[in-house]
C-alpha cells in the first residue's frame, strides 16, 4: 500500500517539527523526531520505502522499525493526514 499527502493538507516546519493540518477546519497536529521523518517520507511512498529510507538514514535494520512505520501511518491515515493509494 501506498501513502500519499492529501491535496488539502497544510504544514510548517519549525526546526524538527513539523505542524500538518487538514485545511480547512482540521486539528493541528505536531510531529517530531522519527514522527516529522515518517510523515516526510510518506507521501507516494510504502511503507517498506520510508522503513528503508529511516533505516539508511538512522543506521537502523529496516525490517525492526518497519512494523512501527506501518502503525504510524496507519494512525496518520486515521486522522486524514496521510491518504492510502
Amino acid at each position: 500500500m501506498r501513502y500519499r499527502w492529501p491535496e488539502r493538507i497544510g504544514h510548517v516546519a519549525d526546526g524538527d517539527r513539523i505542524i500538518v493540518v487538514l485545511l480547512p477546519d482540521g486539528v493541528p497536529k505536531a510531529l517530531d523526531g522519527s514522527g516529522a521523518a515518517i510523515w516526510q517520507l510518506a507521501d507516494r511512498a510504502t511503507a517498506e520505502e520510508i522503513a528503508a529510507d529511516l533505516g539508511e538514514a538512522y543506521g537502523t535494520d529496516p525490517a525492526a522499525i518497519l512494523p512501527g512505520v506501518r502503525e504510524f501511518c496507519e494512525e496518520l491515515a486515521g486522522l486524514g493526514l496521510l491518504e492510502r493509494d
